[in-house]
């Protein structure tokens, strides 16, 4: 989740879309907290109780895509890995592959 959200709504959605997953009990409630932060994103971690393990993997795999839809519905995007290309200083300004070098 981008650092412009409101953090206490996004913590709001995802307990309330983890909350209506069957087989995910209301009691206690699912408890939701920043597990860490990267450059632009933050990101949650969520704990809930069910009763039924023999379905865990069902569950947990529902309450992920609940969790997703949910967030797409109140307009947030997904976390996107951002690579950076910087320039070493140590290099020649000119590469074999690049059209400059073809001139040459």
């Amino acid at each position: 989740i981008p650092y412009t959200a409101d953090l206490s709504e996004v913590k709001k959605l995802i307990a309330r879309a983890v909350s209506n997953v069957d087989g995910v009990r209301t009691s206690p409630p699912p408890f939701i907290w920043i597990r860490e932060t990267t450059e632009s994103w933050v990101l949650f971690r969520c704990s809930y109780t069910i009763d039924d393990y023999s379905h865990q993997f069902r569950i947990g795999s529902n309450v992920i895509s609940a969790v997703v839809e949910e967030l797409k519905k109140a307009g947030y995007a997904n976390a996107a890995q951002r690579v950076q290309l910087v320039a070493d200083s140590g290099m020649a300004p000119h590469s074999p592959h690049s059209p400059q070098s073809a001139k040459l």
